[in-house]
């Protein structure tokens, strides 16, 4: 009966099927362990896709913290990039000021 919204709440917020799948599975596990703390008078599809939602909160946020890209060189080697080597655009700055000031202080 409660599948399919599960699912479909799920897979909306992770966009992936598999992920989707998990969460459900998930869901419906942490609402039977906590039977007891559900509140009669209260609706229980609510209940449950309050908890489909907080899993899938909490997953996406663990993602996004456990994530960083890294790049990969011919030989599929990992490496992290260099966080002391110089920034891009900060570069080609330093360097046409230097090329500036060489023109201004050349004698012609």
């Amino acid at each position: 009966m409660y599948q399919k919204p599960v699912y479909n709440l799920c897979y909306r917020m992770l966009g992936e099927p598999e992920s989707a799948e998990d969460a459900a599975q998930e869901t419906f596990l942490k609402a039977y362990q906590n039977l007891a703390r559900y509140d009669v008078e209260r609706s229980f599809a609510t209940w449950l896709l309050s908890i489909a939602a907080h899993h899938c909160i909490d997953k996406q946020r663990r993602k996004r913290f456990s994530s960083f890209s890294i790049d990969e060189d011919e030989e599929g080697q990992t490496e992290l990039p260099d966080r002391s080597a110089p920034d891009p655009e900060t570069e080609a700055v330093r360097q046409q000021n230097q090329g500036i000031l060489a023109r201004l202080f050349t004698i012609p």
